[in-house]
């Protein structure tokens, strides 16, 4: 018969690898590979048999000493239960039980059951958000690694459960053995993005204004962004300062799936899946979420709030479902023009799209103020030249400007300005 052996050699990794060896007697074992669907290794797996064993940065195991015939091999790794989870799995996984977009292996199928009952449903959906958004840190039942043999064909590659899938293999024969090799499937990870998914270097961009905070005072926060576009999903903690602020409420103006959790005293999770393709850009100008604290001190928002990635990194998923573009998570604090608690008005100020946009002949812009006040609307053309001014005193709540193309330059994108005292907010309009 034929046998081969291993010898072990001894990594920078504190881990063990082997290599195959026919001509090395002496020494007795059992080895192999450990790898995902798409081929990365999965170290740190143990194995119930020598849990001292583990895989090295390769994915390479060998167990030596042990009792042949009836030998078993039970790899299991139950840690790092976020690696690889991210809100497009979610997109994913309700794509799939949709039926608008099947997942196309039986390992992804396998990783989409969170719950570990045999089925893809909603409640996958809801554990595997519970995890990411961080209102568990585990998943209860299941471990967050499962092992399928490599040479195991499923009968079904669409049910992998209609016959059990072997995940240790037993009374191993000695002299059939080569190697015995895995597939790791990483529970949660439907784009496969498991030990590879990095902060990537462009960014979806938030913006509020920055303001003067003043104690005992509550403020409603507005949030825009300039390239909302064709976004599926994004993820990103909101860290504030909890000496400062006291967090009140977060309110979505999305029309899909929103949810957060606050995770602590000072930090908030937010997870946020689109699910309809022919929804999927936003008016960049649109108030996409407003979150409310109460100020507990004097302080500049931009010195006790933002999306750094301390808790959740900041991800957005955009474009094709299929491959889609990964970027960052950005905060922008737009300039208020007074930054001092005794020159800013609690009051707010709102602008809203004009109507219709676009438009040919005229238009109307509204906008809101808190209290009466003068105010001073301006048009400027893309190379920054103003176009059109006017100013006046304007009442408390809702008023309205109209605007004709004759005013204008022609046709083409412009900007428009509302400016107060306290307040200056720009918006864009197009001319046809």
């Amino acid at each position: 018969f034929t046998l081969t052996f291993f010898v072990l050699v001894f990594c920078s990794t504190n881990a063990y690898s082997f290599v195959n060896n026919d001509s090395i007697p002496g020494v007795e074992g059992i080895g192999g590979y450990i790898l995902t669907e798409t081929g990365k290794p999965v170290p740190g797996v143990r194995f119930a048999e020598n849990e001292s064993v583990i895989t090295a940065s390769n994915g390479a195991y060998i167990l030596s000493e042990m009792s042949f015939p009836n030998a078993s091999i039970t790899p299991y790794k139950d840690d790092d239960y976020l690696n690889g989870v991210n809100a497009f799995d979610l997109v994913l996984m309700a794509l799939h039980i949709l039926g608008e977009q099947p997942l196309d292996s039986p390992y992804k199928i396998i990783a989409a059951d969170v719950n570990n009952d045999g089925n893809i449903t909603t409640f996958d959906v809801v554990q595997l958000r519970q995890l990411l958004i961080q209102v568990v840190d585990e998943l209860p039942n299941n471990t967050s690694w499962r092992f399928v043999h490599t040479d195991y064909e499923f009968p079904n590659i669409t049910n992998p459960w209609s016959a059990v899938f072997p995940e240790v293999v037993i009374d191993i024969v000695i002299s059939d053995m080569d190697t015995e090799d895995f597939v790791g499937i990483k529970i949660g990870d439907l784009n496969n993005s498991v030990f590879e998914l990095e902060q990537p270097e462009d960014n979806l961009v938030f913006r509020t204004t920055d303001i003067a905070l003043e104690a005992g005072q509550t403020y409603e926060l507005d949030f825009t962004s300039d390239n909302f576009e064709e976004i599926w999903a994004f993820q990103h903690s909101i860290n504030f300062d909890e000496t400062v602020l006291d967090f009140v409420n977060y309110e979505s103006h999305l029309l899909m799936s929103f949810h957060h959790q606050a995770t602590s005293l000072n930090t908030l999770n937010v997870a946020y899946q689109n699910l309809i393709a022919d929804n999927l850009s936003e008016d960049e100008d649109e108030i996409l979420f407003t979150i409310t604290f109460e100020a507990k001190e004097n302080a500049l928002l931009s010195e006790v709030l933002d999306f750094e990635s301390n808790f959740l990194q900041g991800l957005s998923f955009s474009n094709d479902v299929a491959k889609p573009t990964v970027k960052g998570i950005e905060l922008i604090f737009d300039e208020a023009i007074s930054t001092t608690v005794e020159e800013i008005s609690v009051s707010k100020v709102k602008l809203f799209q004009n109507e219709p946009n676009p438009f040919s002949q005229t238009t109307t812009i509204g906008f809101e103020l808190a209290q009466a006040n003068r105010a001073t609307l301006r048009v400027f053309d893309t190379q920054g030249k103003l176009v059109r001014q006017i100013e006046g005193d304007f009442n408390k709540g809702i008023n309205q400007i109209e605007l004709h193309r004759k005013d204008l330059s022609g046709k083409g994108l412009y900007y428009y300005q509302l400016q107060t005292e306290q307040f200056s907010i720009t918006k864009k309009m197009l001319v046809l």
